[in-house]
């Protein structure tokens, strides 16, 4: 079902490549969540017919809530945005590292 829910979702807004955060546990180990992530993302990524990449998103909630917090935004309304800011940071982190290694290095950084 979710599958089925998310091509529909590729379609219409046309994606051609998925980024996947991967839980890293603070010793560098994958755990559980880290072994479901890869199945689950392996899985979505055969059932789309496109690439899926998977990213370390280690730090991304905390650096989320630092985010929020320096914005002004309240703890009760941080809540809500948690993970969609974080899910925008994990896929900053991505991109900026496949611009970085393109060698697109210019004043514009």
């Amino acid at each position: 079902e979710d599958f089925v829910r998310l091509q529909e979702i590729f379609e219409e807004h046309n994606v051609g490549h998925l980024v996947v955060g991967l839980p890293i546990t603070l010793s560098g180990h994958e755990g559980r969540r880290a072994i479901w992530t890869r199945d689950y993302a392996g899985a979505l990524s055969e059932f789309l017919q496109i690439e899926a990449e998977l990213w370390d998103e280690s730090f991304s909630t905390q650096d989320a809530e630092d985010s929020l917090r320096q914005r002004g935004i309240s703890p009760r309304s941080q809540r809500s945005r948690i993970d969609a800011v974080a899910a925008a940071l994990i896929l900053q982190s991505y991109l900026d590292s496949r611009y970085l290694d393109s060698g697109n290095l210019d004043s514009h950084q």
